[in-house]
């Protein structure tokens, strides 16, 4: 690993997703582009409830499965950085604070509306 590679910086680079993957309740793999904020060490995603066919990751958040998230760039020679993780997801209660940080970092003039 590159000593200079700064994971928090890459983490919160504007614009890059997060690859993230589970399995659903019948095993059949799901996968998924997100859009992500790492906050205190932690991956945060945020995605609106649907009411007839919630997502996989919602389920799997819900019921503490484990998911397997990565950040990565692919433009080699000059850039090729990951992030790897894995880890059970926890579903917690909606935070607007922390889902307009999560917008916003995508979308430079996020508003509310």
């Amino acid at each position: 690993m590159d000593p200079t590679f700064d994971i928090a910086g890459f983490l919160r680079e504007p614009r890059r997703p997060a690859s993230v993957s589970t399995v659903t309740a019948s095993g059949r793999p799901a996968l998924a582009t997100m859009w992500f904020g790492f906050f205190g060490g932690r991956f945060w995603f945020h995605t609106p409830i649907a009411e007839k066919r919630p997502s996989p990751f919602l389920l799997a958040a819900s019921q503490g499965r484990e998911v397997a998230a990565m950040v990565a760039t692919f433009d080699p020679p000059t850039d090729v950085r990951q992030v790897r993780v894995t880890g059970p997801a926890i579903l917690h209660p909606h935070d607007p604070a922390r889902a307009r940080a999560i917008y916003c970092k995508y979308v430079s003039d996020w508003t509310d509306s």
